[in-house]
């Protein structure tokens, strides 16, 4: 027996009763799958078939990320070139002190050792994050410097990330912290200040020798980490002391 049966694509088939029944059939089931199912998020919200009006929204919005994005550039590239010109016109300053400072003759070993003093560590880090690894650098150095130091140790950081890298595993050593030095350009009457507090809150004459832990730039991506130490006033001054009696 032949009998029609629905249709497809406007034609109507021509099919036998069982197959009409047993299409039928399916066609409910569907039917009734498809009513009791909840759709994905992601189909309900559009994402994945998204209309004109989203794609043009969603373009406009990454553009106008990127000019933000330029913009900052522009402004750090600004920045840095400051900074640069600034670093450059002190290093011969810098260049002339620490020149000075390494004709001082050293107070002997068994003087030193004598006075039972203690050793200054000194990092300089950033206030923020986003730098790369020019703070870890410094806090892996300091690190070092501090398990291979007998005696004392006093830590004294200049910038916020150095407290956060050292804290946890050297925090009874930190007795003074700088924060926010970057605020203003650096200058010499910035170092001065610094200077200043450290020696009186590190009580610098009770201090055999000072290790100042840096980053010397020489490009924007290149660095060399440095250890700068100096001879305690203290110590110097006895024995210099000493000299002119002799």
């Amino acid at each position: 027996m032949i009998v029609l049966c629905g249709s497809s694509g406007g034609q109507t088939l021509a099919v036998g009763s069982e197959t009409c029944k047993w299409l039928t059939g399916i066609r409910r089931l569907f039917q009734v799958i498809l009513a009791t199912t909840r759709l994905p998020d992601a189909v309900v919200r559009g994402e994945r078939n998204a209309s004109l009006k989203q794609l043009r929204i969603r373009l406009a919005a990454v553009k106008s990320i990127q000019r933000i994005t330029k913009t900052m550039k522009m402004v750090a590239a600004a920045k840095l070139k400051g900074f640069q010109g600034r670093m450059f016109e002190a290093r011969p300053l810098g260049d002339t002190i620490e020149h000075m400072v390494q004709e001082i003759p050293a107070a002997p070993e068994e003087d030193v050792a004598a006075k039972d003093l203690t050793h200054l560590i000194v990092p300089i880090t950033s206030d923020r994050g986003l730098c790369g690894g020019i703070n870890g650098a410094v806090a892996k150095a300091a690190k070092a410097l501090l398990n291979d130091t007998p005696g004392e140790k006093t830590v004294a950081i200049i910038g916020n990330k150095g407290e956060a890298l050292l804290k946890r595993t050297h925090g009874q050593h930190i007795t003074k912290i700088f924060s926010d030095v970057y605020v203003n350009p650096t200058s010499f009457a910035l170092a001065s200040e610094i200077a200043e507090e450290l020696v009186k809150t590190t009580k610098y004459d009770k201090v055999d020798e000072a290790s100042i832990i840096f980053n010397k730039f020489k490009s924007a991506i290149a660095y060399d980490t440095m250890i700068e130490e100096i001879e305690s006033a203290g110590v110097d001054a006895d024995y210099d002391s000493h000299l002119l009696i002799e």
